[in-house]
């Protein structure tokens, strides 16, 4: 019997974390029939043809999405727009283009408008990252179990979803403002209180850093550079989320300062929502 594949060819611009488990799940699982791969450096390009997880490994994106069915967009966020409008020119019409990053209001607005006619577009975002990056911590099975956000609904986008499912990923539908809101303060902001907080303890008692300590600030170690362009790239949100953190410290130290008046409940509060976390 002739098998039957998702996509014809995927092209993956970006072989770190997320693009590299994309390819490995996509190769193990069947879901394409070719995958190509584009990455920036010549060390990292001759370790993954080594692999031999991709059919075709090139610095060229261009070339690389040339009669591509589905082309995802895994690099960092600051590098998104600017790679769709570079290899715009060369998508196959009746393609779509696909991106992962931890942002959706400006990618989606200028990734869409840089495309060609005939050509789709659907923002995405794979809740399955780690503080560890590269194509060396790329895994099989990085998405069973996860959460993938998917912008919008269409022909593309079901395409979309059906890849995310067939990854083992639930989907959750919502507009690119929705997405961006939420992940403000469920992924940015532990990000940055993980930072804050282990900047605010001194050197010297950092040896003695055991369980707690290392459990809550385990995401301080993500690349600072990767991090920051998110940030940036969703200010609105996160200036939002983090003026109530702000708020909800300083409510916190009045609590002590009162000699615990009023801190046992809102530590009581902050149980019970954290157990009912699933």
């Amino acid at each position: 019997m002739k098998k039957r594949y998702l996509f014809n060819k995927v092209a993956i611009l970006g072989t770190g974390l997320i693009g590299g488990s994309l390819a490995v799940d996509i190769k193990a699982d069947g879901l394409a029939r070719t995958i190509t791969g584009a990455c920036r450096s010549n060390v990292t390009l001759n370790k993954i043809k080594a692999l031999r997880i991709f059919d075709e490994v090139t610095r060229d994106a261009a070339k690389a999405v040339e009669d591509a069915d589905l082309v995802i967009l895994a690099t960092p966020v600051r590098a998104i727009i600017e790679l769709a409008e570079k290899v715009s020119p060369y998508l196959k019409r009746g393609s779509i283009v696909m991106d992962v990053g931890s942002t959706k209001q400006e990618i989606c607005r200028r990734v869409s408008a840089a495309l060609p006619a005939g050509v789709s577009f659907v923002g995405c975002h794979p809740m399955a990252g780690s503080e560890k990056s590269g194509f060396s911590n790329a895994r099989r099975g990085l998405f069973k179990d996860t959460m993938c956000f998917v912008v919008g609904k269409s022909f593309a986008s079901a395409k979309a979803n059906l890849l995310w499912k067939r990854l083992g990923a639930d989907v959750v539908t919502l507009s690119a403002g929705e997405h961006d809101d939420i992940v403000a303060a469920i992924s940015h902001l532990p990000h940055i209180a993980a930072a804050a907080l282990v900047n605010s303890v001194p050197k010297k008692a950092l040896k003695f850093a055991s369980g707690g300590f290392k459990d809550t600030t385990r995401i301080a170690s993500s690349s600072a550079e990767l991090w920051n362009d998110i940030f940036m790239n969703n200010k609105v949100f996160v200036s939002k989320y983090l003026d109530r953190f702000i708020s909800e410290l300083k409510a916190v130290k009045d609590d002590i300062k009162r000699d615990g008046t009023g801190l046992r409940g809102r530590l009581e509060r902050a149980s019970r929502l954290r157990k009912s976390v699933a």
